[in-house]
């Protein structure tokens, strides 16, 4: 091999190896990072900002050179290799056994010198792409219509890019497996973001106080008996029935007691009582949050396919999907979701949703079944209505209860089996 093919072979490299560099290092490059003051003071921003709004073109055209780089390469050192091998050896063997040896050196070199050398150096790693990214913003005309004669000729329609939604997720998921320390976000605002897009695939019945837990009043209690109750319940805001639950006729709020002129001497309730809004329990939950914004109510009865009263759903119940438990001057301290036992074991109100109790014990139960809260999964598991104080241990659980009736479980006792053994 001569000196000139060895120029020509470690140009190729080269350049595919400069190329790979630039992917990993703009791989890195998100709408936060660019906006962070340290990332400012290196002067790139602007290419930054180039790169993050033609990033599927950009990413296209590196890995189109890297193939190029790669194939010039393996043909440059095509001769090489047939002059180290038995003449009796066939082309397809020796074109195979160059690109092998090609691409191996190739990927070795981008482990040592890219992936391992600079990984920890992001601004190492942007000054080195910086001149690829300022020759890719002076061709960006060029490749934008060869890609679109390309999509045109070929009968597909335009790639469409990452949603909004879809950029953000993928920048939480990439922040929650960072260290530490490069960590940009702490985890009550992961919780957020992710629970803001998760309202798009949260059903109203999953968030909804049921039915059996509702404080609600008949039509024809007087006004006395309705303010006590009002103020007992503690809530802002109670549904008004008329024979059963299932006939909701109207809604009162607490404060219209405190206005005399609205109040005007009346004993009849349900003229003092708001027009309920009503919404089946399939619906999601961002509409129903739609539907709060655009009636100016904060408060929805849940209609099962029945046309009876599945729940209630309030604006505090979505906010709580999104920022987590909100509890305030009315909610006893004793109410707590997990109440931790002596003996490692937690104590479960058996109406707290199964994604709830996954997400704090760290367990397993899928949530995939024909139940929503704790008390259900443990019923299925039965089979039955348990009595208070039978044991069951599953999915890694076990589960004691605590309180029963012949209707439903009220308080489960659970404790994590792994730790009971580990200690």
């Amino acid at each position: 091999m001569n000196s000139s093919t060895i120029v020509l072979l470690i140009v190729g490299v080269t350049i595919a190896i400069w190329c790979r560099t630039c992917l990993e290092a703009l791989s890195r490059i998100s709408w936060v990072t660019i906006r962070k003051e340290s990332f400012k003071r290196t002067g790139l921003s602007d290419l930054a900002e180039a790169w993050l709004e033609s990033r599927d073109l950009f990413q296209s055209t590196l890995r189109f050179f890297i193939s190029v780089s790669l194939c010039l390469s393996a043909a440059i050192a095509y001769p090489a290799v047939q002059q180290n091998l038995p003449r009796e050896a066939s082309p397809f063997t020796l074109v195979l056994l160059t690109a092998f040896l090609v691409t191996v050196a190739f990927y070795a070199l981008i482990e040592v010198v890219v992936l391992g050398g600079f990984a920890r150096s992001n601004p190492v790693l942007m000054h080195v792409a910086a001149p690829m990214l300022r020759a890719l913003g002076l061709i960006q005309p060029i490749l934008q219509i060869i890609n679109q004669r390309g999509r045109s000729e070929n009968g597909e329609e335009e790639e469409t890019t990452l949603s909004v939604e879809d950029e953000i997720i993928h920048l939480v998921e990439q922040d929650a497996h960072s260290d530490d320390q490069s960590s940009e976000l702490e985890d009550s605002e992961r919780r957020m973001i992710r629970g803001i897009f998760d309202l798009d695939e949260t059903l109203v019945k999953e968030i909804m106080t049921p039915r059996v837990d509702m404080d609600v009043l008949r039509a024809d209690v007087d006004m006395r008996e309705a303010k006590k109750k009002i103020v007992e319940c503690g809530h802002s805001r109670i549904p008004v029935y008329g024979t059963t639950v299932d006939d909701i006729q109207g809604v009162v709020y607490a404060k219209d007691f405190l206005d005399e002129s609205r109040m005007g001497g009346s004993e009849d309730l349900l003229a003092l009582s708001h027009k309920p809004l009503f919404v089946p329990e399939s619906k999601n939950v961002r509409d129903l949050l739609d539907d709060f914004k655009r009636s100016n109510i904060h408060f929805a009865v849940i209609i099962d396919e029945y046309g009876g009263t599945a729940g209630i759903v309030t604006f505090e119940d979505i906010l709580e999907e999104i920022v987590g438990e909100i509890r305030d001057e009315y909610d006893d301290e004793e109410e707590l979701a997990f109440d931790q036992q002596e003996d490692g074991s937690y104590v479960i109100d058996a109406r707290t949703p199964v994604g709830t109790v996954n997400e704090f014990l760290k367990s397993d139960i899928s949530e995939e079944e024909d139940y929503d809260t704790i008390g259900g999964f443990v019923i299925s598991k039965f089979g039955r209505i348990p009595a208070v104080g039978e044991l069951i241990e599953v999915d890694g659980l076990a589960v004691t209860i605590l309180d029963a009736n012949e209707r439903c479980v009220g308080q489960i006792a659970v404790k994590q089996l792994t730790l009971e053994k580990s200690e």
